[in-house]
């Protein structure tokens, strides 16, 4: 994290990997920002049933760009927290009723959610850098595969990636000649970002 071992203390035993308690600030900022992205996500995926006015080719990119983003916070929460809630929109806020979810619907979800947008969103947007693509999806399921030990599931999805995998910015999938590129601010939104 840089600086001083007081500046951002709750980061210190992450990096550390020492002891981890439950008074750690981090812990529930990370819990919150996950469901507050899904909670965002399901909000998009309610108005745009009820939105006027936006075509069908919209209405698809839209709610596969939410469900990207959705299977990604799900995902994070998932490897953090291990033993997760699945939130669709179909949840009513109102629910508080929680008890330990069967994880086979938190992976069903995620992985639902990253075909859908692996099979809508576009494999590039251009110059519109940083946005989830096609490539993106096809990599978090991958991804999302191997976490499940589901490597043959994965190895496709990677294979097709690394052959015809592109950038946001439609740049082919390449590694950058210098490793330390990747950490270069200058060299951001690069052909391995």
């Amino acid at each position: 994290k840089g600086s001083d071992p007081s500046d951002v203390a709750d980061a210190a035993p992450m990096e550390q990997w020492t002891t981890l308690t439950s008074t750690n600030g981090a812990i529930p900022q990370k819990w919150n920002l996950c469901y507050a992205g899904i909670n965002r996500c399901n909000d998009v995926l309610v108005t745009l049933k009820i939105a006027e006015g936006i075509d069908a080719a919209t209405q698809t990119q839209i709610e596969a760009q939410a469900r990207f983003l959705r299977a990604f916070y799900h995902f994070e929460a998932k490897k953090v927290f291990n033993n997760i809630l699945p939130v669709d929109e179909t949840i009513s806020p109102e629910n508080t009723a929680t008890t330990n979810a069967d994880q086979t619907a938190v992976w069903n979800l995620i992985v639902g959610d990253l075909t859908f947008a692996k099979d809508n969103l576009p494999e590039s947007w251009g110059g519109e850098v940083g946005r989830a693509n096609k490539w993106a999806a096809v990599c978090l399921l991958a991804k999302a595969y191997m976490f499940q030990g589901q490597n043959a599931s994965a190895l496709p999805l990677l294979n097709d990636a690394i052959n015809n995998g592109k950038t946001a910015g439609g740049v082919k999938y390449a590694l950058n000649n210098n490793y330390y590129s990747n950490f270069n601010p200058a060299q951001k939104n690069s052909a391995e970002s």
